[in-house]
């Protein structure tokens, strides 16, 4: 068995004259084998998971 999902979003937000750009994007494969020989059953497998985050705009605060 082979699972794999993919997934990506990006966003625009302006908070007056702050202008924020961002991307998140996450990732996630598995892959399983399973068997039987004579009386023992096995399954052995394998899983990868990834988020990321990452911002393409700076900002300062001011108080």
């Amino acid at each position: 068995m082979v699972a794999l999902r993919l997934e990506m979003q990006s966003h625009r937000y302006v908070f007056g004259e702050a202008v924020e750009n961002d991307r998140h994007r996450t990732a996630f494969v598995e892959v399983s084998i399973g068997g039987k020989n004579d009386a023992t059953t096995w399954l052995a497998g394998a899983a990868i998971q990834l988020d990321d985050y990452r911002s393409k705009s700076t900002f300062s605060l001011r108080l």
